[in-house]
């Protein structure tokens, strides 16, 4: 099953690229939070709605190192439950050379069929068979499940399915070279084909990755610039255990929509056939359907990139709520991309969801409180300079009082007082340094900092 995600800001800061990974990817490609996972960079072209050719950039996330994708299978098993079952079925993959990376099996009742499913590195399993070197996959998979099975039903065990994880297939080194597709320079997809490749780990649900990556997708960072914005959506594979990073163009408008729809027959293409419609330059980028009440409400979320004409989208989205027959309960728009935003396209506000309402409602909730702490901010300063006239008058009359005082005794009994002078003299000037010490204090350092408003 595959899940995409909404449109995600990520932020590049110190030459490092740091993003949270969502709970329904993590949980669906089975990585918990010490999974380690390799990072490879992928540029490839796709028609955007003008026809014209955009660079797709794309990280991909596997716990299995890229130098081993294409050895990666995914086997199912299926036999009955008896004691021992599970250590005849290792022993006999040990034998083979075929190493277990994950394993997953669960028995509900005794008198059903129980279905062990494996996925397996074959690297070594498949330099048995000719077929191995002259990539002629059918025939090597057919070599494969028949030399499987012959050992397996020697344990009343049958081979159900063994089928090559096509994606990271797909993206292994020989294809890649085969196919030529990737365009990063062959000299830098070689780091990451290497055996000392080291990988990521996840902390915090937060992947961080480093410059090398940036550098492959020729992402231009610069240490002592601000951070660097950057749009993109997540999706997943729960069977072949991947994550992928798709970072948008510039120039791509987005939209992130969620159609609350009642769950019948020919809803989702009544949708397609609607956006088709209004604008068949309109894409989409993905889309994924899940019901919400089997009988009733289904959801069908869609990515669409409405680059061509953006200014339709108000329109389109009203139709889809309008539409006669069927009942569609409501349209959300998650999220869309900061290139919308910019073009200042009209009436979006009103099709926002909740979450993007609280979102906003905290946004002027917060600038409320700037506020209120700006004013709170003026009035302390206020409150200070009235203190500190004060301070300086007092120290001026405590100086003028210390002057005439001096000047009375002086004229009166120099010898008598001199001492009482000295005195005297000290503790005005220590008091009024000490004064000053403090009002410098609390001007330059910011004693008062608590109530300044965050900028």
């Amino acid at each position: 099953m595959k899940l995409i995600g909404k449109i995600h800001t990520f932020s590049i800061e110190n030459d490092r690229l740091a993003f949270m990974i969502p709970h329904y990817h993590r949980s669906s490609t089975g990585l918990l939070s010490e999974t380690k996972l390799y990072a490879y960079p992928k540029i490839s072209t796709l028609k955007n709605g003008f026809g014209d050719d955009v660079l797709v950039k794309e990280i991909i996330f596997s716990p299995f190192r890229p130098m081993n994708w294409k050895s990666i299978w995914k086997l199912e098993l299926v036999t009955k439950d008896r004691p021992g079952l599970i250590k005849d079925i290792t022993k006999i993959l040990k034998d083979k050379r075929i190493n277990i990376h994950i394993q997953e099996s669960l028995i509900t009742n005794n008198e059903s069929d129980f279905t062990i499913n494996l996925i397996v590195d074959c690297n070594l399993f498949c330099k048995n068979f000719k077929n191995e070197l002259t990539n002629e996959l059918d025939s090597l998979k057919s070599e494969m499940i028949s030399d499987l099975d012959n050992s397996l039903k020697t344990i009343n065990v049958n081979v159900e399915k063994l089928e090559p994880f096509k994606f990271l297939r797909n993206n292994s080194e020989d294809e890649v070279t085969k196919r030529n597709n990737n365009l990063i320079g062959k000299d830098l997809l070689e780091h990451f084909y290497n055996d000392d490749y080291s990988p990521i780990g996840i902390k915090e649900k937060t992947v961080t990755l480093d410059r090398i990556i940036l550098d492959a997708l020729d992402i231009n960072v610069d240490s002592k610039s601000p951070a660097k914005i950057i749009q993109g959506t997540l999706f997943s594979d729960s069977e072949e255990k991947f994550i992928v990073l798709r970072l948008f163009d510039a120039t791509q408008l987005l939209v992130f929509l969620d159609i609350k729809h009642s769950n019948k027959i020919g809803a989702i293409n009544l949708f397609a056939d609607a956006i088709n419609n209004k604008c068949d330059k309109y894409n989409i980028i993905s889309c994924y359907n899940r019901i919400e009440d089997e009988k009733r409400v289904a959801r069908w979320n869609v990515l669409l990139d409405v680059s061509a004409k953006p200014e339709l989208l108000p329109s389109l989205i009203k139709e889809i709520k309008e539409q006669k027959n069927i009942h569609v309960h409501e349209v959300y728009i998650i999220d869309y991309s900061k290139s919308i935003i910019e073009r200042g396209i009209k009436g979006l506000e009103n099709y926002e969801s909740e979450t993007q309402k609280r979102i906003n409602r905290k946004i002027r909730e917060e600038k409320e409180q700037l506020e209120i702490k700006k004013e709170a901010y003026a009035d302390e300063i206020i409150r200070l300079k009235k203190g500190q006239k004060r301070l300086y008058f007092i120290i001026a009359l405590f100086f003028l009082m210390f002057v005439v005082v001096s000047i009375v005794f002086l004229i009166s009994d120099p010898s008598k007082y001199k001492n009482l002078l000295i005195v005297g003299g000290a503790f005005i000037f220590l008091f009024s340094g000490l004064a000053f010490f403090l009002d410098f204090f609390n001007n330059i350092l910011g004693i008062f900092d608590r109530v300044k408003p965050n900028k």
